[in-house]
């Protein structure tokens, strides 16, 4: 446990400050010593900085203090800043408060960027949800919101970056005809373009005809094809776009085990960037793939 002037340098704003926070927003540390000085935990120190952070992005401070703290007391929480911002995030998605969970959101992208933010935060909350609903079924509201803002901001995020141009071919990003769950395609999407890499995405609204031109047009060094549930066509659309030269990653549980080739985000991303002679628009023949699934 750290006193406050040590907690006050850490973070780098006034002690005066630290107190004021607590006398005016229940702020207060979670233990003070025999002499009843204030002795701060790491949660504690979690939650001065979650607050220190969405005031400097303009939040009010009594709205930051709200934000910054988890339900229950601090000595019921898991010592480490990702276990608040999920209780937070989970309470702000679960009132709706859609400006409450765009600071969250917003600011753990800049400090965690799009792989953390989704594999430390975002997916575990919608794991949360998911598994609420199958005891409760009272939160699909919750989830398609959560989802939402989580699109939204990673456009904020992403407003005004560009990829590099150095004729590299683009990644084709594809929603299967008819699959609409594409939140972990647009997860996909927003790191490759943290990267720099030039990424071109379909919807799910383009048919296969649409999904091949656009494959002619681009010569993507690789197409991915997302399917969440299998899809009528979904194989004889990778079959077309192979056996026109194209190198085709599966990805999602919409394929067969045997089929799917990326597994999780981080290694899509290594296996979709990396410099391999296997990886362009040339004819690939994948008969044999490993067991995985972009979550």
């Amino acid at each position: 446990m750290w006193p406050v002037g040590q907690v006050a340098a850490a973070l780098g704003i006034p002690a005066v400050t630290i107190r004021s926070w607590e006398r005016r927003y229940q702020m207060e540390p979670a233990h003070r010593s025999r002499g009843l000085h204030r002795r701060y935990t790491q949660t504690d120190i979690a939650r001065l900085r979650r607050m220190q952070l969405l005031i400097q992005q303009g939040a009010p401070p009594g709205d930051a203090a709200r934000l910054s703290a988890a339900d229950g007391p601090p000595e019921a929480i898991d010592e480490t800043s990702g276990s608040i911002e999920l209780a937070a995030l989970l309470r702000e998605a679960d009132a709706l408060r859609i400006t409450a969970l765009d600071l969250l959101l917003d600011g753990s992208l800049m400090r965690l960027g799009v792989s953390r933010t989704w594999t430390e935060l975002v997916a575990p909350a919608l794991r949360t949800l998911e598994d609420r609903f199958e005891r409760l079924q009272d939160c699909t509201d919750v989830e398609l919101v959560l989802a939402r803002s989580f699109e939204d901001a990673l456009g904020r995020y992403l407003s005004g970056r560009r990829p590099r141009h150095d004729g590299q071919h683009p990644i084709l990003l594809v929603s299967c005809p008819q699959d609409r769950h594409t939140l972990p395609l647009a997860v996909l999407r927003a790191v490759l373009l943290e990267q720099s890499h030039p990424v071109l995405t379909l919807g799910p609204d383009a048919g296969a005809p649409a999904i091949v031109a656009a494959a002619s047009r681009t010569s993507p060094r690789v197409v991915v094809l997302w399917s969440m549930r299998r899809q009528a066509g979904q194989a004889a659309l990778r079959s077309q776009l192979t056996g026109q030269g194209f190198t085709v990653e599966a990805a999602g549980p919409g394929w067969p085990r045997a089929a799917r080739t990326l597994i999780g985000l981080e290694q899509a991303a290594e296996r979709l960037t990396r410099s391999d002679p296997e990886i362009g628009p040339k004819l690939c023949n994948d008969a044999s793939t490993p067991e995985s699934v972009l979550q």
